[in-house]
């Protein structure tokens, strides 16, 4: 049964290093128009940034900091006129440790 039109797969994937991410993402891409399946993206997303401050004595100097920062990197990849067993096959593969993948309609 092929899906088309309003009806859409997003995959959101998220990880720390973003080579990775940009590599997983392009191969998701490359697979889905190897099965016919339409597809939009990687789209990137703003990167998140936590930064921690932590003093880097521990009874005086307060003047004396150190800052370490958490870069979150997000790509989303839109799939479209799909068939249901094409995209399950997708969806579906093993992705490295360190890529976080979640999927919505």
């Amino acid at each position: 049964m092929v899906v088309k039109g309003e009806n859409s797969l997003k995959l959101v994937l998220r990880s720390y290093d973003y080579r990775l991410l940009d590599h997983w993402a392009g191969e998701l891409a490359r697979m889905a128009k190897t099965k016919n399946i339409t597809v939009s993206g990687p789209v990137p997303f703003p990167t998140r940034k936590k930064i921690f401050t932590i003093c880097r004595s521990v009874h005086v100097d307060k003047d004396s900091r150190e800052q370490f920062e958490l870069r979150i990197h997000k790509r989303l990849v839109i799939f479209s006129d799909y068939v249901q067993d094409d995209l399950s096959e997708i969806v579906n593969m093993r992705f490295p440790e360190g890529i976080h993948v979640s999927v919505k309609r």
